[in-house]
């Protein structure tokens, strides 16, 4: 059980989620992605929004206003369901398609 927590400032997300999300149902385990875009300007949010909106275990969560690092970490923390939490930065490359695995 894994909550994957980014933090995201105007910044498209989508192939990284793309690849966590993959990675995560091949490997058959419970898994809930959390996205927190912390007052990122709307061209970013609506195309997180579209991309993300398809996924399953993906929740997006908008800040209109831009709190900080350490706010949207605890956040993003906080609304964590599982007791394994993966922070990744939101301009994050995957190095291999065993990351969630290792």
């Amino acid at each position: 059980m894994l909550s994957i927590c980014i933090p995201v400032y105007n910044y498209d997300v989508s192939e990284l989620t793309i690849q966590i999300h993959k990675q995560c149902s091949i490997l058959n385990v419970d898994f809930e992605i959390l996205i927190l875009e912390d007052g990122s300007q709307k061209e970013f949010v609506d195309n997180n929004t579209k991309t993300l909106s398809t996924q399953k275990h993906i929740k997006h969560i908008v800040n209109t206003q831009n709190s900080g690092r350490s706010v949207v970490r605890n956040q993003l923390a906080e609304a964590a369901k599982y007791d394994k939490i993966l922070f990744l930065d939101c301009d994050s490359k995957l190095i291999d398609d065993k990351f969630i695995l290792n």
